[in-house]
C-alpha cells in the first residue's frame, strides 16, 4: 500500500508519472504480440452509489451493472468496482492501467457523484471535473484533490490505442465545494472520445425507482449495434437523449479509429466486380489531425446565391441573387472552432490568447465557440489546420446544404428554439447567458452536418466587404472579394444577440477585421484530409 499512499498524497504530475511509468514497465514487453494481433477492447466500469456524507444513489449502481454486463456480452475484458472509496478507486484505476497494451481499446465509465472546482493536484490551482468517491467528504478543510480523482488524472493514466472515457456524474452535490454547476467539459485529446451524460453546466435526473438512467441506456442500445464508430455511438445517444428529455449529453469527439464493438455486416458478394472509386458522401465526417476538429465534407457544385425572393427582410447588398459555382470540393468544421481547440493552437503555437469574454472569463466553457479574436486571428489558426477561412460564397454553400430557396437552415418559418438568438427562451440557454456548446442544438445541424449556421457566433469568412460585390458576373465561379471601398471584411450567420431577420441564411454582415467581439468566431475549410 506504500505506492499507493504515495500517490494519494502527490501532485497531479506525480501521479501521473507513476501511471506512465507501471503502463511502460506492464506492457512493453508484450507490445510485439499485440502489434501483431487483434485489437483488445477492455473496460473499466464503476458505479458509486453508497456515499459516506452524501445522499445515497441506486442509479450509479444499476448503471454500471447493466453496461458491465453489455460489455462482457460484446466480449470486451471488463473490470467492474461499485461503491469504492477514494484509496479503492486509485487501487482499482492503477491495477487497470498496468494491464494495458499498446493499441487496445479502453473504455473507462464512471456513475456517481461528480463535481467541478479547483482541486491542489497542481500549483496553478486549475479547474478541473472531479470524481468522487465514496468517502468523500464536503465538510472536510482538504482540498479535492486530496479527497477525489480528476478525470484528467484518468485520461493522462490510461495509455492505450483508443480511449472512450465517459462520465455519468453531473449530479447535484457539494454546495460548499461546487464552483459551478454540473461538470465543466474536457479539452480536445488525439485518439480519445471523451462523453458526459449532460450539457456542461447542467445536471443528472435519476429515475425515482433507482434504474438505468436514459443515457446509460441509450448507450448500451447503441453499443449493440453493429459497424457503428465510437463517434457515431455517441452520436446517436446524443439524439436519442435529446428526442427522450430535451438533455443534450456533452460529447467531445476526439479523434477516435474506426474501431467497433459490433463489426459492420459483411459485404455481399457480388457475381459481377465493378472498379470504381469510393465517393465521399456530403456531410461525411472525418477528423483533422492538426485540432481534432471534426470536419464535414461539402461537395463541389453550383447554388442560387443571395437574396430568396419574397423575403422582405432582405438588405441591397444580398441583392441581385446569382448563380454561384465552386468547381472544388472541401472539408469544413462542422462546428464553429471552440474554446479548447483554440487554446491549443496558442499553446503549440505561441499564438497570443484572445482577451476573457464576461460569461467565459477563465475560458472554462472550453466547448462553447471561441471569440474576442480578429479576422487574421482567425486566419492564423485556419493556416495552421492547413486550411483557410472559407470564402462568402463557400460558407453560404455549406451553410445552404442543397436548400437554396430556404430563409433559415430548416426552412421560411424562424424558430426561435433552434438557434441561439436574441429570442432563444432563457430556459433553452440556461445555465449560460450569452454563447451556449458548439452541439447545444442537436435537431437544427443542416443537411450536410453542419451545426449552427446560424446564430451562436458570427463568422469571419476570407472576403473583404463590397456592398456591391453581386452586381458583376451573374454566374461567377469560385467567387472572392479581395478589396472593398474600405477595410472591413464579411462575417455571416448572425450571433446570439441578433433577431431573426440578422439569422437569414442570404444576410450579411460587416466588421473592422482587427477587432474581435464576444458575438464573433469562425469555422475553418480545409481543401483535403486524409482517409
Amino acid at each position: 500500500m506504500a505506492r499507493l499512499s504515495t500517490l494519494t498524497s502527490s501532485r497531479r504530475s506525480c501521479a501521473v508519472t507513476l501511471f506512465a511509468a507501471l503502463w511502460f514497465c506492464s506492457s512493453s514487453a508484450s507490445w510485439a504480440q499485440n502489434a501483431a494481433g487483434t485489437v483488445r477492447k477492455r473496460a473499466l466500469i464503476i458505479g458509486n452509489g453508497a456515499y459516506d456524507h452524501l445522499p445515497p444513489l441506486r442509479t450509479p449502481l444499476s448503471n454500471a451493472d447493466a453496461l458491465a454486463a453489455t460489455l462482457k456480452a460484446l466480449q470486451v475484458e471488463t473490470t467492474s468496482g461499485t461503491n469504492l472509496t477514494r484509496d479503492a478507486l486509485f487501487k482499482t484505476l492503477e491495477t487497470f492501467a498496468g494491464s494495458i497494451q499498446p493499441g487496445d481499446v479502453v473504455f473507462f465509465y464512471f456513475s456517481g457523484y461528480g463535481l467541478q472546482g479547483k482541486g491542489g493536484y497542481s500549483d496553478d490551482e486549475s479547474e478541473e471535473d472531479w470524481l468522487l468517491p465514496t468517502n468523500f467528504d464536503p465538510q472536510s478543510p482538504r482540498k479535492i484533490g486530496q479527497q477525489a480523482i480528476a478525470v484528467s488524472l484518468v485520461t493522462d493514466s490510461l495509455k492505450a490505442g483508443t480511449r472512450i472515457i465517459v462520465v455519468d456524474a453531473g449530479r447535484q452535490c457539494c454546495e460548499r465545494r461546487r464552483t459551478g454547476i454540473g461538470l465543466r467539459g474536457q479539452s480536445a485529446i488525439p485518439q480519445t472520445l471523451i462523453a458526459y451524460s449532460t450539457a456542461l453546466g447542467d445536471l443528472d435526473k435519476d429515475p425515482p425507482d433507482g434504474a438505468v438512467d436514459v443515457f446509460t441506456s441509450q448507450l448500451i442500445s447503441a453499443l449493440q449495434e453493429p459497424g457503428l464508430n465510437p463517434t457515431q455511438i455517441f452520436d446517436r445517444v446524443q439524439q436519442r437523449v435529446m428526442s427522450a428529455t430535451g438533455g443534450l449529453p456533452y460529447i467531445n469527439p476526439g479523434g477516435t479509429k474506426d474501431v467497433y464493438f459490433v463489426d459492420p455486416p459483411p459485404p455481399v458478394t457480388k457475381t459481377v466486380v465493378v472498379e470504381r472509386k469510393e465517393t465521399i458522401k456530403p456531410g461525411e465526417l472525418r477528423v483533422n489531425i492538426k485540432d481534432n476538429l471534426q470536419y464535414a465534407f461539402i461537395p463541389s457544385g453550383s447554388f442560387k446565391m443571395g437574396c430568396v425572393p419574397g423575403d422582405r427582410n432582405c438588405a441591397k447588398d444580398e441583392s441581385p441573387r446569382r448563380t454561384v459555382s465552386l468547381k472544388s470540393a472541401f472539408w469544413i468544421t462542422n462546428t464553429e472552432v471552440t474554446v479548447s481547440a483554440y487554446d491549443n493552437f496558442t499553446k503549440q503555437t505561441g499564438h497570443s490568447k484572445p482577451s476573457p469574454t464576461k460569461t467565459n472569463p477563465k475560458q472554462q466553457f472550453t466547448e462553447h465557440p471561441v471569440t474576442k479574436v480578429s479576422w487574421q486571428d482567425a486566419e492564423d489558426y485556419c493556416e495552421w489546420t492547413n486550411g483557410r477561412l472559407p470564402t462568402e460564397a463557400e460558407w453560404e454553400y455549406a451553410a445552404r446544404a442543397g436548400k437554396d430557396d430556404n430563409l433559415y437552415p430548416w426552412g421560411d418559418k424562424f424558430d426561435p428554439k433552434l438557434c441561439n438568438s436574441a429570442k432563444l427562451p432563457d430556459k433553452l440557454r440556461a445555465p449560460f447567458s450569452e454563447t451556449v456548446p458548439v452541439r447545444h442544438f442537436i435537431n437544427a445541424r443542416n443537411a450536410w452536418s453542419l451545426f449552427d449556421v446560424i446564430g451562436n457566433v458570427r463568422e469571419w469568412v476570407w472576403d473583404a466587404y463590397d456592398p456591391n460585390a453581386y452586381q458583376g458576373d451573374a454566374s461567377p465561379s469560385d467567387p472572392r472579394v479581395e478589396t472593398g471601398p474600405g477595410n472591413d471584411r464579411v462575417s455571416r450567420g448572425g450571433a446570439w444577440g441578433d433577431s431573426e431577420k440578422q439569422l437569414r441564411l442570404s444576410a450579411r454582415y460587416h466588421q473592422n477585421p482587427g477587432k474581435g467581439d464576444n458575438q464573433t468566431g469562425f469555422r475553418c475549410l480545409v481543401p483535403k484530409l486524409p482517409e
